[in-house]
């Protein structure tokens, strides 16, 4: 490859400093509402993928393809080393900055690849399987495709075309879904869960390249080497700290209680995992974005607040019905044998009101150039569930998704306190701004368990599901039409100008005088 000092002049198009101001909030409407199209699309096309393999295949398999998959996907946050989001933070593109951020996350990609091999190799020596090591050396493709598009889906996602990648994220989960499924029917067995995963992350790379813009050259400039990795050491520290707390059950409860049970720990917290996929990471996503273009603490405060109000107006009622309607859900999804992980996801459920409190942190530091302030509460999370979940694992999935709901809340003083520090906005008023929509979906949780356990224990749970998810969004509407009027005021205000007119007025119209700007 060569080197050059100098860098080749970017594109005028791309020189074209961010928007600001005005322009910012159609573009942020936009942005929000095409990554929850495609949220709601991947989700739920690989949702039904997931549901069919469940069925297919055993516990075990999922239990040893998820076991792998968390090296890979902690693998994956240190390679890419916070660089996309190196380029997404800055003011102007620079197509030469893309360029060296590009070559940078193809070399450490082939070197992952590599060390995947070599530990794969020695876990055959050493051990004598073959399975595990051949699974986990197959997943490590994953990396380099990963690696091939980011960059351009870093361009895609800072000039807020979410529209754009909505479609082809869609186009990817099915065919990579399609041809999983097929290997699954031909008795692959976890093969079939390898395929789904490889095929899929191919498919998005070809068609994340043909829709962006940027094409790289074969080039590298030295000068733009050290400050994005300076950038991206900053970012992988937490970002990796982060990922290790997320998949921390996963990998205790694979050590401890086997595949088997890790495996159906899977399908309780991915199930719960598809409302938190379609609900919080499309916002999560191009908050980064968002955040790096408001100035000042204040507004950045203010945004905060916003974005976890906004979000916890979806995911409140979403997680709490969760929670009640799990075990009718699972056994009608996936079967009777996956039966006890509908114990797991009413459990993870609990934890919905820090991971929407929190959910924009670690997206706000990097925006005011302080991405390792999130380090200490990691830690804390790290080590509180190396505790919990690692002993309450000695007792089954169901126990460890106890503890993993209990470490979310331990990490919460600190987290306050450095929101608190660098953005000046404090516990209470985050707290205040979610308090009606926390509370109408409780009122609509403990309605709807009363009336499972009162009138429909002797439903099917086809017919209780088909009930209970209209009664319970009627129940949230109409608490927060009821005791939030002011509040829904000021939600549709927020969000008029991303939704349709048609249904601004009814909204409008429900919610009271139209005291409301756009």
């Amino acid at each position: 490859m060569d080197e050059h000092s100098g860098a080749p002049e970017a594109s005028q198009d791309s020189r074209k400093p961010a928007a600001k101001g005005a322009q910012l909030k159609p573009m942020l409407a936009k942005a929000s509402l095409w990554s929850l199209v495609a949220a709601l699309g991947t989700q739920g096309s690989t949702f039904v993928i997931f549901v069919i393999l469940a069925r297919l295949l055993q516990p075990r398999d999922f239990g040893m393809v998820a076991f792998a998959a968390l090296f890979i996907d902690l693998s994956r946050g240190v390679m890419l080393g916070g660089i996309p989001e190196a380029l997404i933070q800055r003011k102007i593109w620079d197509d030469a900055v893309a360029n060296t951020a590009f070559w940078l996350n193809i070399i450490a990609s082939m070197a992952f690849v590599v060390v995947a091999g070599l530990i794969a190799g020695g876990i055959v020596l050493q051990s004598g399987q073959l399975l595990f090591p051949m699974v986990f050396w197959a997943l490590s493709a994953t990396l380099l495709l990963d690696a091939v598009r980011s960059v351009q889906e870093a361009r895609l996602r800072r000039d807020f075309q979410y529209k754009v990648m909505a479609g082809r994220a869609i186009i990817a989960a099915l065919v990579g879904g399609v041809v999983g499924v097929a290997c699954a029917l031909a008795g692959l067995g976890v093969w079939a869960l390898v395929v789904n995963r490889v095929v899929t992350s191919l498919v998005q790379t070809v068609v994340i390249w043909n829709a962006a813009p940027f094409r790289p050259r074969f080039h590298l400039t030295k000068s733009e080497v050290r400050p994005l990795l300076g950038f991206g050491a900053s970012v992988v520290a937490s970002r990796l700290v982060g990922q290790m707390n997320g998949r921390l059950p996963d990998f205790l409860i694979g050590l401890v209680a086997g595949p088997a049970a890790l495996g159906m720990f899977r399908v309780g917290s991915r199930s719960l995992n598809f409302l938190s996929q379609t609900f919080i990471v499309p916002v999560q996503n191009m908050t980064l974005s968002a955040f790096s273009r408001i100035e000042g603490r204040e507004a950045m405060a203010r945004a905060y607040r916003r974005f976890t109000q906004l979000c916890g107006l979806f995911t409140f009622p979403a997680f709490f019905g969760g929670a009640v309607i799990a075990s009718d859900f699972i056994r009608l999804c996936f079967g009777e044998k996956w039966s006890e992980s509908a114990k797991v996801m009413s459990v993870l459920s609990l934890a919905v009101l820090a991971t929407t409190l929190m959910q924009f942190f670690q997206p706000a530091m990097q925006s005011v150039g302080r991405p390792r302030s999130g380090l200490k509460t990691e830690f804390i999370k790290l080590g509180a569930g190396a505790i919990l979940v690692g002993g309450l694992s000695l007792l089954g999935p169901f126990a460890a998704a106890f503890g993993d709901t209990a470490r979310r809340y331990v990490s919460l003083p600190e987290s306050f306190r450095m929101l608190k520090r660098e953005l000046g906005l404090d516990a209470r008023t985050l707290l205040g701004g979610v308090t009606l929509p926390l509370a109408a979906a409780s009122f609509m949780a403990l309605v709807l368990v009363a009336v499972r356990l009162l009138l429909l224990q002797d439903w099917t749970p086809l017919a209780r599901l088909c009930l209970m998810c209209p009664l319970g969004g009627l129940l949230y509407a109409g608490f927060l039409l009821t005791a939030g009027r002011h509040f829904m005021r000021d939600m549709v205000a927020s969000t008029r100008s991303m939704l349709p007119k048609p249904i601004v007025r009814i909204l409008e119209r429900l919610v009271g005088p139209k005291q409301m700007r756009a």
